[in-house]
């Protein structure tokens, strides 16, 4: 009974790992659906200290309304939710807004992500120009901007390809799975912390977030000894070469490790 018991284990694992196999040699067969070359801005690596297990590195990307506006929540309006299919029939407005948008489950699509880009420039504009208006320290306002990733969500749909079509630069968009939901919140306006104004409360709106992007990318054992030696103080710099295959899937094709930054 154990016998057969640890050879079914066996066989069930020996099915995983040819599946996986399959899915990525599937993934990688074929043309290139994007190239991109990211830093450590956008990849940061995730392991244990002492943990042979391997190097994964994960995505950082400018969420939707981040910080220090919401201006980047302007693409994702009612209109592009309910071509994501999403319900917006009922006015934000109303006394059953609440529980109606709060009962839609969030939705799978793909979304855009565009690295160092028009839309990040924007955003960047906006943290200076806050940052000019509020009581932030000048050092804090310099270094804010160049610490943070130049990847940036700037379209969403249901369909890659036409996501594609619309954004058809492969060395600076990849076209990634998300899931995307629905949410009603209060809006509030002021003119900057440092104004002093009272802030004035206005209607709700309907907004869309994005919830999740498949963010971890394992690092091959040729590179995994690289990142393993990086210095730990913020320093290090890096530039990753990725490949996006069929199934939007990324791999590492190469790793450039670049001298320490000076200590900030």
């Amino acid at each position: 009974m154990k016998l057969t018991s640890l050879l079914a284990a066996v066989a069930i694992v020996l099915v995983a790992d040819s599946v996986a196999l399959m899915h990525a040699r599937a993934n990688r067969t074929g043309a290139a659906e994007a190239e991109i070359i990211l830093t450590q801005r956008e990849l940061t690596p995730s392991y244990a200290a002492d943990d042979d297990s391997g190097v994964t590195l994960d995505l950082q990307w400018i969420r939707l309304g981040s910080w220090p506006d919401d201006t980047q929540t302007s693409w994702l309006d009612t209109k592009h939710l309910r071509e994501l299919g999403f319900d917006t029939t009922v006015p934000p407005t109303d006394a059953a807004a609440a529980e109606f948008y709060r009962r839609q489950r969030p939705r799978r699509a793909f979304v855009a992500l565009e690295n160092d880009g028009p839309a990040w420039q924007k955003w960047n504009e906006a943290v200076v120009r806050r940052d000019s208006e509020s009581s932030v320290s000048p050092q804090f306002t310099r270094r804010q901007p160049v610490d943070t990733t130049y990847l940036i969500a700037i379209d969403a749909g249901t369909d890659p390809a036409r996501l594609r079509a619309s954004h058809p630069d492969r060395q600076s968009t990849i076209i990634v799975p998300a899931v995307i939901r629905i949410d009603l919140e209060p809006f509030y306006a002021g003119e900057g912390a440092a104004s002093r104004a009272p802030v004035a409360r206005r209607d709700p709106r309907v907004v869309g977030g994005i919830q999740e992007i498949p963010s971890s990318i394992h690092v091959p054992l040729e590179f995994s000894d690289g990142f393993r030696h990086l210095p730990k103080d913020g320093t290090a710099r890096y530039r990753v070469h990725l490949r996006y295959g069929a199934s939007l899937e990324p791999w590492i094709v190469g790793v450039d490790f670049l001298p320490a930054s000076p200590v900030r």
